[in-house]
This record gives structure tokens, C-alpha cells and sequence, in this order.
């Protein structure tokens, strides 16, 4: 019998369109030195840059480190916020590449590295952030849930475009639900808002085989509707 590729198997990417930041995509490219050097060396690409002059910006206000945000995403032009709980241990200048990326070398980034692909979603499309920003490790409080609000809020005055908010578990979540009370104004453009799951194996574990299978099936069907929601707003517009 023929061993058939994970659902998780990534696979390359090869350009659709002109952008360098988008093509060959590779799972866990983060783990080679000299391309961890090159993402850290196009950090302030027009692109990018005003979202991690802001990292630069948070990090100094709060004295507290977080990572910056890989110039293969959309950065500005970005229509689909990917919004997660905190940043992982890989995101670690000393234990990992230093920035918010789908190369990153773990398994949630993997992961999404393979939803985006699967989905057909254009990395130009598709920018990341986390509920608390700044690196824990952990579950943040309620209150640091609070915390990240207004640093969200600032995010989204940098994104004129975005049109798809991807809130992956609970804590992102429940942080976007209290930021859309709170911010109404900046959510005005959002068209479509999906709750989903993390992409981590801690979050779509669980005994029961069948359930397993629903929810990474849930994950593929909401990147998909990501897109199909893109498409349809090209198409109204």
C-alpha cells in the first residue's frame, strides 16, 4: 500500500504572481541561520515595516521582548488577520528565528504553514499577530488579555485592507470579541469573522479518533472559507 501525505504535509509554493516574499515556502525554514539572517536583514521592507516599527515601539513602552513579523506576510496589504493566543518558544531570538512566521521549526507553524497552502490563500493576503503580544509562554490572564487590546488596536489602524479576522482558540477569541466592543470603529471593514481552532497539537489532541478528525477538518474547511470570502469580495467590489 502506498503511504498517503499527512493532511499537515506541506508543500512548496511556487509563485503565482511577482513577490519574492511569497514564494517557495518551506515548512521550518527557520531553523537555517543564513535564512533566518536574511528575514531578520528585510524586516523593514515598505511592507512590513510600520508593523514592526510598532514591535519596536511596544517593546520599548512595556520593557518587555516580542518578536517581529516575517516579511513573507502581507504586512499592510494584508486582508486576513490570523490572530493567536502568544507567541511560542520558536519565535525566540536564542531559541528560534526571532519572528511571527509560517517557516517558523515547530509544529503549529507547520501546520498553519500547510492550512494557508491548502486553502490556496495567497501569503500576500495574510498577516499574523498574537492576543498578548509580548512572550510569555503560557495562557495570559484575563487582564493580559486586556493588555493586548490596545496594541491590537494599533495593529489595525496599520491594516486598511483587512477584510477576514481567523481568531484561532479561546483566548483569541474571547479577546476579539471584547476588542470589537470596545474598538468598533476599527472592526468597520471586516467582513467575515471565524473562530477556529490553535494550530498546535496540544489543541486539536484528544482521545476520541472521530473528534480528532473534526476538528483538523474544521481548521481546513475555515481556511476555505477565508478564501472563498476573499473571492467573493474581489468579485463585489
Amino acid at each position: 500500500m502506498v503511504n498517503q501525505p499527512s493532511i499537515w504535509s506541506p508543500t512548496i509554493v511556487e509563485p503565482a504572481r511577482d513577490s519574492d516574499r511569497r514564494s517557495n515556502l518551506v515548512a521550518r525554514r527557520m531553523r537555517d541561520r543564513e535564512y533566518r539572517r536574511d528575514q531578520h536583514g528585510r524586516r523593514y521592507e515598505d511592507h512590513v515595516a510600520p508593523i514592526n516599527q510598532l514591535v519596536d515601539q511596544l517593546r520599548e513602552e512595556r520593557g518587555e521582548w516580542m518578536p517581529y513579523v516575517a516579511p513573507i506576510y502581507g504586512g499592510v496589504d494584508a486582508r486576513v488577520l490570523a490572530l493567536f493566543r502568544d507567541p511560542g518558544p520558536k519565535t525566540r531570538d536564542e531559541r528560534g528565528s526571532g519572528m511571527l512566521s509560517l517557516e517558523n521549526d515547530d509544529q503549529s507553524a507547520e501546520r498553519h504553514l500547510s492550512l494557508v497552502q491548502r486553502s490556496g490563500m495567497l501569503v500576500d493576503e495574510l498577516v499574523v499577530w498574537n492576543t498578548y503580544p509580548w512572550y510569555i509562554n503560557r495562557k495570559p490572564t484575563t487582564r493580559e488579555i486586556d493588555e493586548g487590546l490596545a496594541p491590537l488596536q494599533r495593529l489595525f489602524s496599520l491594516l486598511p485592507n483587512l477584510a477576514v479576522v481567523i481568531a484561532h482558540g479561546g483566548e483569541a477569541q474571547t479577546a476579539f470579541r471584547r476588542f470589537t466592543r470596545i474598538h468598533a470603529g476599527a472592526v468597520r471593514g471586516v467582513g467575515e469573522v471565524i473562530n477556529t481552532y490553535h494550530t498546535s497539537r496540544q489543541a486539536l489532541w484528544t482521545p476520541d479518533p472521530a473528534e480528532r478528525t473534526r476538528r483538523e477538518g474544521k481548521l481546513v474547511a475555515d481556511y476555505a472559507r477565508a478564501v472563498a470570502f476573499l473571492n467573493g469580495f474581489d468579485v463585489d467590489r
